[in-house]
């Protein structure tokens, strides 16, 4: 056991080593909170030595490049898809719509092929210099959700696999907060501690600041004054995926309410990463599952790009297939909320 820096969710110093390296066998100390069971790194990194990671080194050390490939740009085009028709079911026609960590832009670019007005921020210059350049979305930021300050407020916030990488998650709830109208949605998908989809040391890297579980997540919104509308794990890799809307509450309830949430949390915590040992990992389906999924995966991208003109031509094919599906969504959706009014 050791006392480190106070955690941002229980206010507590008594933490444990969870890990010494990161998934390339690098150093890289995380610890579990004995107090809530959230995870994190330590010691976190400076705010300067972050933007300059996220703004240079990211990307090329994640995906191998300064601009997506081929392949990203299918990959990541598909995975718009999905997260559309998560965003479709709150979604009604003339909402403005702000992705935090747009990335290639591939979700602004599907969004506005179903005219819906979308705006993004992106730290990183290469991704955010592919969308606005081979893309043509001229609507991102590229800069820290602190250093954004847009002329209006929106009606959804989307950040995907994102809010784990931010170092203070208390500020970036009030942030994004600020950015959202009155009656706003966040729509949000981050990775689950609790998740035995990887190998043991295959998981924590210098990028995931924080490892959450439904508990801490749900705690930690509850703390920034937020409710959450919806929350499911995903089958597989288990990413929780949320939609939060404002719930204001006295302070007196909402830490009643978070000290309720969080008892026995950290046990719960540590003893299912105690249990998910490299032997039993092996020993089970999730191992060869995923790579069979990978090998379908790769195949699939390699068929569908390899005589692609240019990166927007794969992404419009990928786009223009989904269209009519959602366009459908959007109008059902409407439809139900008009009939709701009346």
């Amino acid at each position: 056991m050791s006392e480190t820096g106070i955690c941002p969710l229980c206010e507590q110093q008594l933490s444990e080593l969870l890990s010494t390296t990161d998934r390339h066998g690098r150093p890289l100390r995380t610890i579990i909170c004995r107090g809530c069971g959230l995870v994190r790194i330590d010691p976190m990194p400076d705010s300067g030595s972050l933007n300059d990671f996220y703004s240079h080194d990211y990307r090329l050390q994640y995906k191998g490049a300064w601009h997506p490939r081929p392949k990203h740009v299918y990959r990541d085009t598909r995975g718009a898809i999905m997260r559309a028709r998560r965003l479709l079911e709150i979604y009604r026609p003339g909402m403005k719509v702000l992705d935090i960590g747009c990335g290639g832009g591939f979700f602004l670019h599907l969004l506005r092929s179903l005219s819906i007005d979308a705006s993004g921020l992106e730290p990183n210059r290469g991704y955010a210099d592919f969308a606005r350049n081979e893309l043509g979305i001229d609507s991102i930021f590229t800069g820290t959700l602190h250093e954004y300050a847009p002329d209006n407020r929106f009606d959804i916030v989307t950040i995907n696999h994102v809010f784990e990488h931010l170092p203070d998650p208390l500020a970036a709830l009030a942030r994004m907060r600020g950015l959202l109208k009155d009656d706003g949605a966040i729509i949000m998908e981050i990775p689950n501690i609790e998740s035995t989809s990887h190998a043991p040391n295959r998981i924590f890297h210098y990028g995931h600041l924080y490892w959450y579980n439904p508990i801490t997540i749900h705690a930690l919104l509850q703390k920034a004054g937020f409710g959450i509308a919806d929350m499911a794990v995903a089958r597989g890799n288990e990413h929780i995926n949320l939609v939060i809307r404002l719930q204001p509450e006295t302070e007196a309830t909402a830490l009643g309410i978070l000290r309720g949430m969080l008892i026995g949390n950290y046990h719960r915590v540590r003893a299912i990463r105690d249990r998910h040992t490299r032997l039993r990992h092996y020993l089970s389906r999730a191992p060869y599952r995923r790579i069979l999924g990978k090998c379908l995966q790769y195949s699939r991208e390699f068929l569908a790009t390899w005589r692609a003109r240019s990166p927007r031509a794969i992404a419009d094919r990928v786009c223009q297939a989904a269209i009519p599906e959602l366009r459908r969504r959007i109008l059902t959706g409407a439809e139900a909320a008009k009939h709701k009014s009346l």
